[in-house]
């Protein structure tokens, strides 16, 4: 019986030395890869001066229509990559935002 025990231990240490070590993410996801180049809007808003981080996809051959994709609350702006892929195919160009207070964006 102790035999088995001890296995059972032994074989729970090794399972979480083993375990995948989760990469920390800052308040700005610097470390967060985006489906496509991130760029920033220096804003001031709220008694603030504030940065906004955005996608701004222009497609190759451009339909000459523009789409903007809002994310919602607990989302940011790689949410849309599907549908931004999408888009960019059938030659909109796509402006994704991350709105301040998520993602990429400043957390006043």
């Amino acid at each position: 019986m102790k035999k088995t025990i001890y296995l059972l231990m032994l074989l729970v240490f090794i399972k979480t030395g083993f375990a995948q070590q989760r990469e920390v993410l800052d308040t700005v996801l610097s470390n967060y890869k985006y489906p496509y180049p991130v760029e920033y809007i220096n804003i001031h808003t709220q008694q603030q001066h504030l940065r906004m981080a955005y996608m701004d996809v222009k497609p190759i051959i451009p339909n000459g229509k523009t789409v903007v994709l809002m994310h919602g609350k607990n989302f940011n702006g790689a949410y849309w990559k599907t549908t931004i892929a999408a888009l960019y195919k059938e030659g909109f160009r796509v402006i994704v935002p991350d709105q301040v207070g998520f993602g990429k964006s400043s957390k006043p």
